[in-house]
């Protein structure tokens, strides 16, 4: 029995992970569409982009519905936690963002602060455990 329930498992994440690698890979095109002025196709890349994060949120509610979880109970931690991740990522996107537009002090300072951030990321969502 409990080799049946390990191939489930298995399975289980090999669909999570083929979701979540067709749905980042729709994300990154567009925007890698949008952001590229040489492949001049900035008017496809943003529904791209927009139809890549909708993929992304509809492979995590496969995710949870195959793992057999109900929706995530929505309170003030987590709105927070969302809003921390969401925060470090636009800090560190847009560090990135100035280093490729020529200020290099501002971005990299930025990209720190922003890498800072996301390492922070594990123990504010997950909490640091022994």
């Amino acid at each position: 029995m409990n080799c049946r329930k390990r191939i489930q498992d298995e399975k289980r994440d090999f669909m999570s992970l083929i979701a979540y690698t067709v749905s980042l890979l729709v994300l990154a095109l567009g925007m890698c569409f949008y952001t590229l002025p040489d492949w001049g196709m900035a008017s496809i890349g943003m529904p791209l982009a927009i139809v890549g994060l909708v993929l992304v949120l509809l492979s995590w509610v496969l995710q949870r519905r195959l793992a057999g979880k109900g929706a995530p109970n929505i309170d003030f931690r987590f709105v927070a936690k969302v809003v921390y991740s969401v925060v470090a990522l636009l800090i560190f996107g847009g560090g990135f963002a100035l280093i490729t537009a020529g200020n290099f002090v501002l971005g990299l300072a930025l990209g720190l602060i922003g890498l800072v951030l996301i390492i922070g990321i594990i123990p504010v969502t997950v909490g640091l455990k022994n």
